[in-house]
């Protein structure tokens, strides 16, 4: 599991590089990614953003006004209710997220090329990464005070 949180941090520090690259912060990229994977026409509603991108209401708040004020997204009326907006991509910000995916596909090709890890070794990672993700939650209080009085 240690391993799995220091693979982690590295891929965050690459994100933050990504990022800069293309002249975000990695919670705006985020936001862009996000959209950008709902399809056409790239637009979520602002609840729908922070749940997926597992961050508090007034992050996300603050991450759209930034990236409204940068004409990168705007935000809409939905039009299935007048009081609900959403947040859409403009066109610079599709370009900014497509130019963010082309990044970080270079970065996990090289990533993976450098680790020399097979195909074969690749699937099995992610099918047992896959089973990890399974795994919704574990009460680690009660599990570490076993192991303490044991």
């Amino acid at each position: 599991m240690l391993r799995l949180e220091r693979v982690s941090l590295l891929h965050e520090i690459r994100l933050q590089e990504i990022s800069k690259t293309v002249g975000l912060q990695t919670g705006e990229l985020y936001v862009l990614l996000a959209l950008r994977r709902s399809g056409k026409p790239y637009e979520l509603r602002p609840t729908d953003l922070f749940r997926a991108l597992l961050v508090t209401s007034g992050a996300m708040t603050k991450r759209v006004a930034r990236l409204q004020e940068g004409g990168f997204i705007l935000r809409v009326s939905a039009n299935d209710d007048g009081r609900s907006e959403l947040v859409r991509l403009t066109a610079k910000g599709l370009a900014t997220a497509d130019r963010g995916i082309t990044e970080i596909a270079k970065v996990v090709e090289s990533v993976t090329e450098a680790s020399g890890l097979t195909k074969a070794e690749l699937a099995m990672l992610d099918k047992c990464l896959r089973k990890l993700l399974t795994v919704k939650a574990v009460n680690a209080t009660k599990k570490a005070g076993r192991l303490a009085a044991g």
